[in-house]
């Protein structure tokens, strides 16, 4: 919150509590807001004995944090049973800057106009809205709505650059739109098919071969029809100058063999590579163990809304996806074997080697993501042998 006499972020506020209160309430500042309802979303159920009480010391101390940083006006007003955002104060919020820019856009009529508020629009989006507290289950449906309103605007600015072949501009916001959402088959296409408008052919099949790959192992797409259609046209419009897959092959082995942290996989490759190790542990003495990660939500914070639970488990095990990459060593393989399951194979391992391993794993997860709203329940088992260890992170 930026005002002429002070700056209110997260960092400056050190609630978590009043940082969605002061959320709340600017998001909903159009009317009240009761006592009941403010309870209900910002603690979970049986989290306090005394909602009423509760809400009016919270906002007792947003109040005063308000008028040291910001000013001595009332920005807080008391209704019966209610608060709401004083009307009389103005405040803009990215979220309504950002529709309005979205909204005129489908509004006018002048290309030129339509052009610039989607590309004020898409460089005001950044990301998911209120990102920490994203799964809170009242943000679920506004980060989802504004990053579908996003979605669209990229879209239909690409098409408009794709018109005026600007295709150097839809390289860039592609590639952009990309950061915050890999799995937009769309996005993907208009990105190879403006990077073969400036005869970037190779890279054009190299991202092709990447997003297939994306699409099909995290949606378990087989084969993606608007992608398969633009590979039809970029083989079409090279006309034999991508002839020779093998240096593409070549390549993206070579990238594979200097990327940093463990190989992830789909579970079909993963299953193959586990079945070559255990032929090759059979003919030697090496020791080899699997590592399962079961993530769950803890009985508290599960909601009667069973989209809301999907959300923070799908939302949970990304989170776990970019942990494990980063802490699992380079010979390791990873992959995602169910919904809320990763499996990992551990070469060259010992038990002890094992442990310290998943130790390091939920370790970076809570340094670097809220840890309090699931448990992770880690399986270790030697190669070959019937020996399990479970451990369960509280």
């Amino acid at each position: 919150m930026i005002h002429e006499n002070g700056i209110l972020n997260e960092e400056s506020i050190h609630s978590d509590k009043l940082v969605k209160l002061l959320a709340y309430l600017l998001i909903h500042k159009e009317r009240s807001l009761s006592v009941q309802e403010l309870s209900e979303n910002l603690w979970h159920e049986n989290e306090t004995d005394n909602p009423a009480g509760t809400v009016k010391n919270l906002i007792y101390r947003l109040r005063r944090l308000l008028n040291t940083v910001i000013g001595k006006e009332e920005f807080i007003m008391s209704e019966r049973g209610a608060y709401r955002w004083n009307p009389m104060i103005l405040v803009q919020t990215d979220l309504e800057l950002f529709k309005q820019m979205c909204t005129k856009a489908k509004k006018e009529e002048n290309i030129e106009l339509v052009k610039k508020q989607y590309e004020e629009a898409s460089r005001l989006y950044q990301g998911e809205f209120l990102g920490r507290y994203a799964n809170e289950s009242w943000m679920i449906p506004l980060s989802t709505y504004y990053h579908s309103m996003f979605l669209s605007a990229v879209k239909n600015l690409a098409h408009i650059y794709e018109e005026q072949e600007n295709y150097e501009q839809v390289e860039q916001l592609c590639n952009n739109a990309l950061n915050y959402d890999l799995l937009d088959e769309q996005i993907h296409c208009s990105l190879i098919y403006a990077l073969m408008k400036q005869n970037k052919q190779y890279l054009a099949m190299e991202h092709y071969y990447k997003a297939s790959k994306i699409l099909c192992e995290t949606l378990s797409i087989k084969k993606p029809v608007e992608l398969q259609l633009i590979y039809d046209e970029l083989i079409n419009m090279t006309k034999g100058e991508v002839t020779d897959p093998i240096a593409i092959i070549e390549k993206d082995m070579a990238e594979q063999t200097e990327a940093e942290g463990a190989f992830f996989c789909g579970y079909a490759v993963f299953r193959e590579i586990f079945r070559l190790e255990l032929r090759r542990i059979n003919r030697s003495s090496i020791s080899e163990y699997v590592m399962l990660i079961t993530i769950s939500l803890k009985n508290e914070y599960q909601s009667k809304n069973e989209g809301v639970n999907k959300y923070i488990l799908n939302k949970s095990m990304k989170q776990m996806e970019e942990v494990l990459i980063a802490s699992l060593r380079k010979g390791d393989v990873a992959s995602k074997y169910s919904d809320t399951q990763y499996i990992m194979l551990l070469p060259f391992s010992i038990y002890e080697t094992a442990l310290m391993v998943s130790e390091r794993i939920i370790k970076n997860y809570n340094k670097t993501y809220d840890i309090s709203k699931i448990n992770i329940k880690r399986e270790i088992e030697a190669i070959g042998t019937l020996k399990i260890v479970q451990m369960l992170v509280p």
